[in-house]
């Protein structure tokens, strides 16, 4: 999809960070409001590690309940782990039958350096769960677990 402009990038050294950025509310839920990552800035890891971004970052939190950063994959590009770092917990989105144990496990690792809560994981992309097997994995472990518990 189109990223929305203007949006994150958008905004300057220049602007008043104490206010809120110009984010966007959503037509069906009154209370979510988004702001769009806007045009792709040159240097993004730069442009998310720097004191303007931490300013925004701050505003935002003042302002609403929740903060929700959407990120691209923590294993492909710096940002993520930049992102990790900066917020209270993460919630990581795995796909299903394409994030592999090695993956799942380096994303484990680099997880634990940004020193970041991980609050679940979510499996998505899920077909048929009763054929991937994923279902029964969790559950017989699941169930492995509780056995070992008591």
């Amino acid at each position: 999809g189109t990223l929305l402009s203007p949006g994150l990038s958008d905004v300057r050294l220049s602007d008043d960070t104490s206010k809120l950025p110009p984010v966007i509310k959503h037509g069906a839920l009154s209370n979510l409001f988004l702001l769009p990552a806007g045009k792709q800035p040159n240097l993004p890891s730069e442009f998310l590690a720097s004191p303007l971004f931490d300013s925004l970052l701050q505003s935002c939190v003042n302002h609403f309940d929740y903060v929700l950063i959407d990120s691209p994959p923590i294993l492909a590009v710096t940002d993520a782990s930049i992102l990790a770092a900066k917020t209270t917990a993460t919630l990581t989105v795995l796909r299903s039958q394409m994030t592999t144990r090695p993956l799942a496990s380096a994303l484990v690792r680099c997880l634990a350096r940004t020193k970041t809560i991980n609050i679940g994981l979510v499996l998505n992309d899920v077909r048929r769960p009763a054929l991937n097997g994923f279902y029964t994995y969790s559950y017989s472990r699941q169930k492995e677990y509780q056995l070992d518990a008591s």
